[in-house]
């Protein structure tokens, strides 16, 4: 079997390849970034350069119109104040931006001009600029100096607009190596993300058709442990039991007898729950006393088939009296709180230490149970009961065909029943008051001549097992719909009237696999599910049928069901008395319920009422 790597995780290699591609994202910033900064730079002592040369201008031209030469001294020079205060300004302004420029160059050549610049412009200030008066000489030797600081800025933005070439072809150079290692990876991620994604999904897609085209389970063959093969592994091993879900209903139906059946499920049920040992034990016949039939175990066995105690002493009683599974992880303590289990301490002392127990049921009666038992503790939960209930289709015919037979089919079936009215609002035994209304309904029917064709002791007797399975759907039905204490909302009423043709498909699936011994065992039992919702005027679900459209077995259980459901107290509402419910009933005489049958329901009214009372009275016992 191949498993999951992390190290060939496909998240990983992913996290991987963005890691990179956004490293290589960022360096390309931060070297474009870098570069820009340089140009920006360059750019900027440029501009500081001709701002320089400008001041320069300015210097001269306010010397010019400041100072007095010898030869014209007697012209007077109008504003000369305000011209020395800008020429002043000026000198200040250069020498600012020198300092500037100080700051930003980090060339030592281009800084040792800037320095000769400013020794120069120094020796100008000095020497002509704050010299009283002018010649000849001092304006020629003035140009001289301007000159020669004219030559060294332009000999310094010439660097600098070298330097800025070479920084934009630099730039240019490095964004292409980095655009092109960007299209490496991303070409590489569409490569991952080909190869371990879109590949696989096609032909996992193809896998699927192939399959459903043929009808086929086959094994999907997983080669990369990565998490695609995790799913792939993990449906390989959901086709495993299925496909031995189905050899194990195969293999029981080819199996003649019980100690054949019981091996086969020992050995075959370990895919689907943790036991180290199984065993049944049934009721004696006085019902006081339970034995235990057979036991098969990986280890030496303590408690074998001639085990024998009284139900009151035994652990199993209340699963016997409640007719509901049982779970038990931790046998240990359990002894310690019931020291009187006998069979309990012998479990113990065979190593066991948790314990999955359910009821074994004929009709509405319980007649043994099957326990699974674990060498761990805490190894059972509400899953296992779950896959269990899955497998009541297999464990029925297995006991069809073992001692209990076709009774115990039926008994095992309506205790799953019973777990799926478990979860429902339904109040105390529903299952048993509705079906002894149904059967009373049948048998006064047959009394009267009623459908003497149909309505016969067989009948009858389907209707009280059969009519227990009339809800059996509800275990597809979610609990938010199902446990909603108030009134369904329309989507959610959508929802739960599916409950009708699910439970009828599960009968139709159990009745499929006894096709071979050209049985139809479960034929009222369909009819009663998927129709038992039926109004006589047609305005039932899930088909909208009518009239004797209906299956007679339907019609009869509606009238039941509906009689206890009105007779009973549920979260949402409280009980109406059993007259109450009488006339309701006798209301929906020829639209919700069949006239024949509400006529003799309403001649044998009593009967009902003693029954209602004797039901309720029990049920109220066990409280």
């Amino acid at each position: 079997m191949v498993k999951f790597k992390f190290g060939n995780s496909i998240v990983k290699k992913l996290l991987f390849f963005f890691s990179l591609l956004i490293v290589v994202v960022m360096m390309t910033m931060f070297s474009t970034n870098r570069f820009l900064s340089k140009i920006e730079s360059a750019t900027l002592v440029i501009d500081y350069n001709y701002e320089i040369r400008n001041n320069i201008e300015g210097v001269e031209n306010n010397l010019l119109s400041s100072k007095v030469l010898p030869s014209i001294e007697k012209i007077t020079i109008l504003n000369r104040d305000e011209l020395e205060e800008k020429t002043r300004k000026n000198t200040i302004a250069i020498y600012e931006l020198l300092d500037k420029i100080q700051l930003i160059v980090d060339d030592k050549e281009i800084l040792d001009q800037y320095r000769y610049i400013r020794e120069d412009y120094e020796s100008l200030e000095e020497n002509i600029i704050n010299a009283k008066e002018y010649d000849g000489n001092t304006i020629n030797l003035y140009k001289r100096y301007k000159e020669v600081i004219y030559n060294s800025l332009d000999n310094v933005t010439e660097k600098l607009e070298d330097s800025k070439n070479d920084s934009f072809d630099q730039m240019k150079k490095q964004i292409q190596f980095f655009v092109a290692l960007m299209i490496l990876i991303i070409l590489l991620g569409i490569y991952i993300v080909n190869g371990e994604i879109f590949k696989p999904i096609i032909a996992i897609a193809g896998f699927f058709k192939r399959n459903a085209q043929s009808y086929s389970f086959t094994e999907f063959e997983v080669r990369k442990r990565n998490e695609i093969g995790l799913l792939m592994e993990n449906y390989n091993q959901l086709k495993h039991r299925l496909v031995t879900m189905e050899s194990i209903t195969r293999q029981i139906s080819s199996k003649d007898s019980f100690e054949e059946i019981f091996d086969y499920i020992f050995e075959s049920f370990k895919d689907f729950i943790p036991y180290d040992r199984i065993g049944i034990a049934v009721l004696n016949d006085d019902e006081k006393g339970i034995t235990a039939l057979r036991a098969k175990s990986n280890l030496p066995i303590l408690l074998g088939s001639d085990y024998s105690e009284k139900l009151l002493n035994s652990s199993l009683s209340g699963v016997i009296e409640e007719n509901e599974p049982r779970i038990i992880n931790d046998l240990q303590e359990y002894l310690e709180n019931k020291p009187e289990s006998k069979s309990t301490e012998i479990i113990v002392r065979e190593g066991m230490k948790s314990s999955l127990t359910l009821p074994l049921l004929v009709g509405s009666k319980c007649v043994g149970v099957v326990f699974f038992s674990s060498i761990k503790a805490n190894s059972y939960n509400k899953n296992h009961i779950n896959i269990l209930n899955n497998v009541t289709n297999s464990l029925s015919v297995a006991f069809y065909k073992s001692f209990l037979q076709n009774d115990l089919v039926i008994s095992t079936i309506v205790g799953f029943a019973k777990l799926v009215e478990s979860k429902d609002n339904e109040t105390g035994d529903h299952l048993g008051r509705m079906s002894q209304y149904s059967v009373l309904i049948a048998e006064l029917m047959s009394s009267e001549g009623l459908y003497r064709g149909i309505i016969n002791e067989e009948f009858i007797k389907q209707i009280g097992v059969y009519s227990q399975l009339h809800d059996i759907g509800k275990v597809g039905i979610s609990d938010k719909v199902l446990l909603k204490p108030g009134k369904l909302t329309r989507e959610e009423f959508e929802d739960m009237k599916r409950h009708t043709l699910i439970g009828a498909g599960i009968l139709e699936n159990m009745n499929s696999k006894l096709k071979s011994y050209n049985k139809q065992y479960y034929k009222l039992g369909i009819d009663i599910t998927k129709y038992h919702h039926e109004k006589y005027d047609g305005s039932g679900y899930p088909e909208g049928i009518s009239g004797e459209e209906i299956p007679l077995a339907a019609r009869i259980v509606a009238l039941g069901d509906v009689l206890d459901a009105l007779s009973s107290p549920r979260p949402y509402k409280k009980a109406f008395s059993i007259e109450k419910s009488i006339e309701i009933i006798i209301e929906g005489r020829g639209n919700h319920f069949d006239p024949q049958i509400v006529d003799v329901f309403v001649k044998y009214q009593n009967k009902f009422i003693e029954l209602h009372n004797y039901l309720w009275a029990k049920e109220n016992f066990k409280k």
